[in-house]
């Protein structure tokens, strides 16, 4: 009937999770830029989650060129408590507050935007009903909003991780006891993904070895 050809017609749609994404010009923006301009001509209709531009990133509209202007780009703002800390470096507390903020900053400094992607990605989950979620894991915040939206919706999760996580070269947590903390984090967020994309053969041959039930 009439049902059955409109859901044999339907575009498969893709939840983009980016923190990064074009005119933000940052090294992060590009990859999920590409995503959703080649998306599209294999088949698969994105959507795109990102964060509103701010005086700390430069701009670039040129690197919107190739994306559809038919592709959803919902952006929202980011909440973060260095807008809060601001207010303490007036008051010549700024070593005092980055401190803390070291200590606090789980699983990164982006942690405000956790609960903010998570929040509208129910929204578009439940207004555009995707068959994936992609999620470009600069930062790795970014990726903690994305398993907790896999976990709450059941949508398939593929994580594309730019750079390592605990096995990274700048890797510096202040404790031991955060290093265990992240390590249990990035562990629960693998074991929530369906499958996991990176850039290098070493982090592929890492995840394949310390959570070989995941496809990386």
């Amino acid at each position: 009937g009439s049902a059955r050809r409109a859901s044999e017609e339907r575009v498969p749609q893709v939840l983009i999770l980016a923190y990064h994404f074009p005119p933000i010009a940052t090294v992060g923006s590009h990859r999920p830029a590409a995503y959703a301009r080649y998306l599209p001509k294999s088949g698969w209709e994105p959507v795109v989650l990102t964060r509103t531009g701010d005086s700390r990133y430069p701009v670039d509209d040129s690197l919107l060129r190739g994306i559809g202007s038919d592709v959803l780009v919902d952006r929202i703002t980011e909440p973060h408590l260095r807008y809060v800390f601001g207010a303490f470096t007036k008051l010549g507390l700024s070593r005092v507050m980055r401190s803390i903020e070291r200590w606090i900053s789980l699983p990164d400094d982006q942690y405000g935007w956790i609960a903010a992607a998570y929040a509208r990605g129910r929204t578009l989950i439940e207004r555009v009903r995707p068959d994936a979620i992609l999620c470009s894991c600069v930062p790795l915040s970014s990726a903690v909003a994305a398993a907790l939206l896999r976990r709450a919706t059941g949508v398939p999760l593929v994580l594309d991780f730019h750079n390592e996580w605990t096995r990274n070269m700048y890797f510096d947590p202040p404790t031991a006891l955060h290093a265990r903390l992240q390590s249990r984090l990035e562990s629960w967020v693998v074991d929530r993904s369906d499958a996991v994309v990176t850039l290098n053969p070493l982090h592929t041959e890492d995840y394949s070895r310390r959570l070989p039930e995941v496809p990386v």
